[in-house]
């Protein structure tokens, strides 16, 4: 069937690891025979044929036990350790004692491993904060004011009306001249065209001294001879 087999041996073992892993850290401490239902619930385990026949528990000792091994304060009170220890002729099948009693009566495997879920988060929870007291300052999500659209548009309106109240002419150079004014923007300023037109003038007078002095006078020999050519 897939299932652990519980034995006289073993039963006490397995339902403590069954507790374990599907319980801890419940609070309080549930008794031996509710952990054993809620472990046959799960369908994890069967027992074994011999509980059918002489082969049953001592309830009683059973019960103290099981107190000894979850709550070792336990040890504390008599009753239960001459419970887990000694059995006598009239305790031999007498229903354990009122310190066996737990508060689980009547409630399912499901509802309570929900309920060791939440105990569990709660003491992880709780270990964090003590290791660490800024854990929940620091994790906490900071408070965003709400985003007020009226407020932005006025604030950029008066943002845009200043940047275009502070623009004014700037000078391009230190004799005061604008690169605005008549001119396109990107055009040179005035004083530019001037030096330009009057590089262009120096530069066309020196080209045309520069050509009178490559000239050369023409001889007079060679109009002389050309005077005395006879005419045909």
């Amino acid at each position: 069937m897939n299932r652990i087999q519980l034995t006289q041996r073993n039963i006490m073992n397995e339902v403590f690891k069954f507790y374990r892993e599907h319980l801890h850290p419940l609070h309080p401490i549930p008794s031996f025979r509710h952990t054993l239902m809620w472990a046959m619930q799960s369908q994890k385990y069967v027992l074994s044929w011999q509980f059918s026949f002489s082969g049953q528990m001592n309830w009683t000792a059973a019960e103290a036990n099981w107190l000894l091994i979850m709550d070792p304060t336990a040890a504390s009170n008599y009753d239960v350790v001459e419970s887990a220890v000694f059995i006598t002729a009239e305790k031999r099948g007498a229903r354990p004692g009122p310190w066996a009693e737990d508060e689980y009566t009547g409630i399912g495997f499901m509802t309570v491993t929900m309920t060791a879920a939440d105990q569990h988060e709660e003491a992880n929870a709780q270990r964090d904060e003590e290791e660490n007291p800024d854990f929940n300052g620091a994790s906490s999500v900071p408070e965003v004011d709400e985003f007020d659209l009226t407020q932005f548009a006025d604030e950029l309106r008066e943002v845009v009306q200043g940047a275009s109240d502070s623009e004014v002419d700037h000078s391009d150079d230190d004799d005061g001249a604008t690169a605005h004014g008549g001119a396109p923007p990107g055009a040179p300023p005035n004083y530019r065209a001037r030096e330009a037109a009057a590089m262009a003038e120096e530069e066309s007078e020196s080209e045309s001294e520069q050509k009178q002095a490559r000239r050369k006078p023409r001889s007079r020999y060679v109009l002389d001879e050309a005077d005395d050519t006879p005419e045909f």
